[in-house]
């Protein structure tokens, strides 16, 4: 009479269970959820939501690994440093919001393999905007306008590669106070300063300093 074969289960199992998404929450001391999202290979990806310790939420956004890098760092970080090789791997991709904890939209924008692009906006907790303004890889670009937490105008102009460049106004009051012109963050040639009444008190020439 033959016996049975015992056939070990597992080595049937062919699943690379490393390589399918997880869905994961972390919680405050108090219970409440800190962090839910998707995590691949024990890295953040996908959609992730923050919430403040009172419950409200804090960001929204989406993350990205770039599988590239992904092998290089399995390869040559040990496993064991995990929170060195996710600081590597966690790319923002996607459309971000931040809340103040009173609940208001604090930011908006959108990130492209962990840098900003494209038009951002940030408020004050009150809910008037701070600043509109474009970047272009990470760095701000074309016209810019900066308010106070009444709404008022502070300053406009643009920016080339992060810097100001070009020709800029500020404001006290919404009445102009200074203007003039801005090269890669370095203010150049004549600016005018006017007083509160927006009357010209001085005319100051930067290239002869």
């Amino acid at each position: 009479m033959l016996e049975p074969k015992v056939i070990d289960v597992t080595e049937l199992d062919t699943t690379n269970w490393a390589a399918i998404p997880k869905y994961n929450k972390s919680y405050f001391d108090n219970g409440k959820v800190k962090a839910e999202g998707i995590f691949l290979q024990n890295f953040k990806t996908g959609w992730w939501v923050e919430f403040y310790e009172s419950g409200k939420i804090k960001s929204e956004c989406s993350s990205v690994i770039d599988s590239n890098i992904l092998i290089a760092i399995n390869t040559l970080m040990p496993k064991n440093k995990l929170e060195s090789r996710d600081s590597v791997l966690n790319l923002y991709d996607g459309f971000w919001k931040t809340y103040h904890e009173s609940g208001k939209l604090e930011s908006i924008g959108e990130y492209k393999n962990g840098v900003q692009i494209g038009y951002w906006t940030r408020n004050f907790e009150n809910g008037n905007t701070h600043w509109i303004g474009q970047f272009q890889n990470g760095q701000k670009t074309g016209f810019w306008k900066v308010l106070n937490k009444e709404g008022g105008i502070q300053e406009r102009g643009n920016y080339i590669l992060g810097e100001k460049s070009g020709f800029w106004k500020m404001y006290k009051n919404e009445v102009v106070v200074k203007s003039g012109e801005y090269l890669l963050g370095k203010p150049i040639g004549v600016w005018l300063i006017y007083n509160h009444q927006g009357i010209l008190m001085e005319e100051y020439n930067y290239d002869e300093e």
